[in-house]
This record gives structure tokens, C-alpha cells and sequence, in this order.
């Protein structure tokens, strides 16, 4: 078989194939979806060993922000110096919370490492609070107020800055 052939037979792989990758890690636009309810107590580890349960973390005046990521994922590569830069002006009001979705912790802290980031990084080792949370993709930040209900869903820091007050 000769390579025009290849390609004719296998065309539809060859543009699928980068659609999908690209739409697995892409922004869904900068609009947040609209808050539906509740969040979902959880409680993870954390890079350092210890548990942390996203409850103990809210509570009057006290916010958190959930951002689900990856560490393949370049649009979630970019919006770690924002969220550190939140977690440095807010972080006394806003508990922010990176939360990896199903990789080794070995991989999750050499790129937390490497990117300097100086929230807290949760590990989602089953998926099941990304799950929960109905994220479909990535980055999606999630943001709750004291009683857990959802006040922003979406996919930029910087865009939930601006529609919400955080």
C-alpha cells in the first residue's frame, strides 16, 4: 500500500485524532457555566502527606477555589501564575486548592516543583471529586462560598475575577 493510499484510509484518524487532544485540554470559552447548587465535600491528600477535607476549609467569611487540572494540560500549564497570584492577595480569605486529576504523585509534585506554585495541590487519584464536580474539562475552576454553594464554574482565574466577588 502505497502512502496516498494510507492516507486516504486512514484520513478521518488523522484529523480526528488532533481535534479530540485539542478538545480534552481546551477552554470552553471564557463563560462560566452556570452555578448549579452545591458543591461536594471531599477529602484528599496533599502533596505533603496530610488529608485535607475541602469543609474544614470554609466556613464564615471563608471561600474556596477548586482548580482541577493536569499536569499534560497547556492551558492549565498557563494558569498556574494566576492562581498563585490569587493565593497570594486572597489566600487568608479563599482557601485555593489545586486538585490534579489521576496522576502519580511522583509526576504532580516535580511540576509543582518546577512551577513554583505556592497553593495547596490536592491528588484526585480516582478522579471521583473531579467526577463529582462533573468536570469535562480542563482547567475548570470552581469556585464556593462558606456554605458550599457553587458561586463560579469555568475555566480561566482571571475571568472568574472579574464575574464574581471573590
Amino acid at each position: 500500500m502505497g502512502p496516498l493510499m494510507f492516507l486516504r484510509r486512514n484520513l478521518t484518524a488523522f484529523v480526528l485524532l488532533p481535534v479530540l487532544l485539542f478538545c480534552s485540554c481546551a477552554r470552553a470559552g471564557n463563560e462560566p457555566v452556570s452555578p448549579a447548587g452545591k458543591g461536594a465535600d471531599f477529602s484528599l491528600k496533599a502533596l505533603n502527606g496530610s488529608e485535607v477535607r475541602l469543609s474544614d476549609k470554609l466556613g464564615p467569611g471563608k471561600k474556596a477555589v477548586l482548580v482541577f487540572f493536569a499536569t499534560w494540560c497547556p492551558p492549565c500549564q498557563r494558569e498556574v501564575p494566576y492562581v498563585n497570584d490569587l493565593n497570594t492577595r486572597k489566600g487568608a480569605d479563599i482557601a485555593v486548592l489545586g486538585v490534579n486529576i489521576q496522576e502519580s504523585p511522583a509526576k504532580v509534585s516535580s511540576f509543582a516543583e518546577s512551577k513554583k506554585i505556592n497553593y495547596t495541590v490536592l491528588l484526585d487519584a480516582d478522579g471521583e471529586v473531579a467526577n463529582s464536580y462533573g468536570v469535562r474539562s480542563i482547567p475548570t475552576i470552581i469556585a464556593l462560598d462558606g456554605d458550599m454553594n457553587i458561586l463560579y464554574e469555568g475555566h480561566d482565574i482571571v475571568d472568574m475575577e472579574k464575574k464574581i466577588k471573590i
